[in-house]
């Protein structure tokens, strides 16, 4: 367990020192011009202020313990991702806590997901929470006070030089099965969540 511990505290102390600029860079495209395709779903992830440190996120897929890069996002930024009608989990690193989500997306829907931070805790770093919404006032600001971004290269790097460890994969496989057991059904995003994309 402290190996594990050891490993997911290392990737996010490396993610701090680095700062999180280099892990993303605006976008060129609108939220239109990506989210236009009502056979597939949309998972718009923002953060608010969470320092100078970037926040990893992941599409897990429990089923074969892979991973997807979702993006690595800093400070008021945003990433849409774009997934198939289905079951989806996705979680984050903060620190020494794993947080996941379950999304039951649905075709021609978007999920808004806002990425809080949890100032009063008793780990050991702050952690980052999934924070899933429907409230429009929420999604009023993520619109107009985030940045859209894409992954750069650097992203893509950091991705597919630790995807494959097998001390983090053993590690979110341990916590996912605690959350499934524990915390999946108040960490669901139900297909009603969503809004019609046109």
């Amino acid at each position: 367990m402290l190996v594990k511990l050891l490993v997911s505290l290392s990737l996010l102390l490396f993610l701090s020192a680095c700062g999180a600029s280099k892990y993303a860079v605006p976008s060129k495209a609108t939220d239109a011009s990506i989210i236009n395709d009502e056979k597939m779903a949309y998972v718009i992830f923002a953060t608010e202020e969470i320092g100078p440190r970037a926040e990893p996120i992941f599409e897990y897929i429990p089923q074969k313990e892979e991973f997807k890069l979702v993006a690595i996002l800093g400070s008021f930024q945003k990433f849409i991702y774009k997934v198939k009608p289905g079951i989806h989990y996705f979680y984050s690193m903060g620190g020494e806590t794993h947080d996941f989500l379950k999304v039951e997306a649905e075709a021609g829907k978007k999920y808004y997901v806002h990425i809080e931070t949890v100032f009063w805790s008793f780990h050991m770093t702050t952690p980052l929470i999934f924070a899933a919404t429907t409230d429009k006032e929420i999604i009023d600001e993520i619109d107009k006070e985030t940045q859209l971004i894409e992954n750069s290269q650097n992203s893509i790097k950091w991705y597919e030089q630790r995807k494959d460890n097998p001390d983090f994969k053993a590690a979110v496989k341990e916590r996912f099965e605690d959350w499934m057991e524990d915390d999946m059904q108040e960490k669901t995003m139900p297909a009603s969540s969503g809004f019609a994309i046109k």
